[in-house]
């Protein structure tokens, strides 16, 4: 009897999706556009376990696909505020912030990100398209050029610089 209700015990735990099963299935959705059941599914991993860093940045950009950038931002902020906010963290709620135009709060919320990754080249690339669309054109270009100084193996920020130059036609510089 005790034999049988261990095996069973152990099938109903084998049974019981992971927060990892979760985000997978989610990101699949996702990717397929189903919005709805990608919500759904990463609802359930954050029921398992809500100070989970993928889940809520997955839970951010699954909003802001959606384009419901006032979740997406919602979500975003409590990503930021983990321990263990990494810098696509930052990336996912400044792109929503960038999506309503409310660059200084974008703005405020990269110079933040660059305390914590001073070396952070996906952060000042993303900071650097924000002061752009706010039309900060030099601002924009010191920050993609300390980009390319303090992380030299990110593309984004060459791309921006060449295309900053280009628009100027500094044809020295986009080389």
């Amino acid at each position: 009897f005790i034999l049988i209700m261990a095996a069973l015990a152990s099938n109903v735990y084998a049974q019981t999706p992971t927060v990892k099963q979760f985000q997978e299935s989610a990101m699949a959705l996702m990717q397929q556009g189903d919005f709805t059941n990608a919500m759904v599914a990463l609802e359930k991993a954050k029921a398992l376990d809500p100070q989970n860093l993928e889940t809520i940045k997955n839970i951010s950009f699954c909003f802001y696909l959606q384009r419901e950038f006032a979740q997406a931002i919602d979500a975003g902020k409590l990503a930021i505020e983990l321990p263990n906010a990494d810098q696509q963290s930052f990336q996912i709620l400044g792109m929503a912030y960038k999506s309503i135009a409310d660059y200084a709060a974008a703005n405020k919320m990269y110079k933040r990100a660059l305390k914590k990754f001073p070396d952070g080249g996906v952060i000042y690339s993303e900071y650097g398209e924000s002061l752009l669309q706010e039309n900060k054109k030099e601002e924009a270009i010191v920050t993609w050029e300390k980009g390319i100084e303090l992380a030299p193996s990110y593309s984004s920020n060459y791309y921006h610089a060449a295309k900053y130059y280009y628009k100027e036609m500094n044809w020295i510089r986009v080389l």
